[in-house]
């Protein structure tokens, strides 16, 4: 009958490694770029015998790239075992990885940009990338055919987490303002006010990436342009100014996590009697969730006054919850929303003429959630939910209001 060699394993223990950030806020956060730029309005500029009207330019600028960033990133180193059975394999796993970002706050955060131009032709732009980020990556090393460790495989965890409590206010924000005698634009952007990102990669065993919002007070996300464009000439004479204004909002609060298991976990068995490592399942998670008893504010508004008027106001997503979720065995996805305060996602154009107005308003999406899970072999369950409590109220919506010499027209 056929021999077996023993089981002979050689090797180190999983390794792990953790990076965490931990942000607490009872007090006062101000970040805050302002820019403000003044001219005169026209101008009648003499040289000699020679009288011409000039139009000074005022230019006004204000950025804020990001807020306040949280990023932690883990990697795993790898570990070679050697497995004899007969001959030598070598497997190679990694251990656990663990990243975490916290921010609580209890004190107010303010994140924004203001731009004011005052001139015969004015510009104002404000922007913020965004107001606050945060990024976790946990990720394996190297892995062979499949990982091996006594007591159950490497893992990954990667999550966010993020609180405002009852007394705590959050704003991100944008305005701009532009004040010009013949010429006024004014533009304000918020690209992303809140930003949760987790991903987690294990090539064996379990991944689980999360993000978690928790908001009992007030979170007020917006862009707001204003512009004027209405002037004198010599002698008092009005000028056919125009103004244009726009205020965009990217996403308000935008929320993706991750997972990705492949390859195997280990556990013992045997064969013909002789115990050696073999293959478990690799299962990945990932969740997202949104839990309000608060208020959260979404807005983006322009206004514009001049005898041409234009007046743009849009929010691409109000609320979006992205989870994804990979695994050679099993896979997980969520993305829930429970509200039982109050949630407006709203933009609002107005535009006022003497001879042209156009007023646009646009909210492309409110609430957008996207579950998805994939798995070679066992289950794969993805769903999202969207709870809203009884007396709570979640508002979705775009008005635009334009008039030219006493003519209105409204869209809502």
């Amino acid at each position: 009958p056929p021999t077996a060699t023993p089981l002979a394993i050689t090797g180190g223990t999983v390794a792990g490694v953790s990076a965490s950030n931990v942000l607490t806020n009872a007090g006062s956060i101000s970040i805050v770029a302002q820019a403000a730029a003044i001219a005169p309005k026209i101008t009648v500029v003499g040289s000699g015998s020679t009288n011409h009207t000039t139009f000074p330019v005022a230019s006004a600028s204000a950025h804020v790239g990001v807020g306040i960033q949280q990023n932690a990133t883990a990697h795993a180193t790898s570990t070679t075992t050697t497995v004899a059975v007969g001959g030598t394999s070598n497997f190679t796993y990694a251990g656990t990885a663990n990243a975490s970002n916290t921010l609580t706050n209890s004190g107010s955060i303010t994140v924004g940009a203001m731009a004011t131009a005052t001139g015969a032709n004015a510009s104002a732009l404000a922007g913020v990338g965004t107001g606050i980020a945060q990024n976790a990556h946990a990720g394996g090393g190297t892995t062979g055919s499949f990982g091996f460790a006594s007591g159950g495989g490497p893992s990954d965890h990667a999550s966010n987490t993020l609180t405002n409590s009852a007394a705590g206010v959050i704003t991100v924000g944008a305005v701009a303002n532009a004040n010009g005698g013949s010429f006024a634009r004014a533009s304000a952007t918020v690209g992303t006010g809140i930003d949760q990102n987790a991903s987690a990669i294990a090539k064996s065993g379990v991944a689980s990436a999360s993000d978690t919002l928790t908001n009992d007070g007030t979170i007020t996300i917006g862009a707001t342009a204003n512009a004027t464009g209405n002037g004198t000439a010599l002698f008092g004479t009005a000028i056919a100014g125009s103004a244009f204004a726009t205020a965009t909002v990217g996403v308000g609060i935008h929320q993706v996590a991750s997972a990705l298991a492949t390859g195997f976990a280990a556990v013992t068995t045997t064969f013909i009697g002789i115990p050696i490592g073999t293959l478990a399942p690799a299962t990945a998670s990932a969740s997202v969730s949104l839990t309000n008893t608060g208020t959260i504010a979404i807005g983006a508004n322009a206004a514009a006054k001049a005898a041409t008027a234009v007046a743009y106001a849009t929010i691409g997503t109000g609320i979006s919850q992205v989870a994804h979720a990979r695994a050679d065995t099993a896979a997980n996805a969520s993305a829930s929303l429970n509200n039982a305060g109050l949630i407006n996602v709203v933009a609002g154009a107005a535009a006022t003429g003497t001879t042209i107005a156009h007023a646009f308003a646009t909210v492309a999406t409110g609430v957008y959630q996207s579950a998805f899970a994939n798995a070679k072999s066992g289950a794969a369950v993805a769903g999202v939910s969207l709870t809203n409590a009884a007396g709570a109220t979640i508002a979705v919506g775009a008005t635009a209001n334009a008039s030219v010499a006493g003519h209105v027209g409204t869209q809502a």
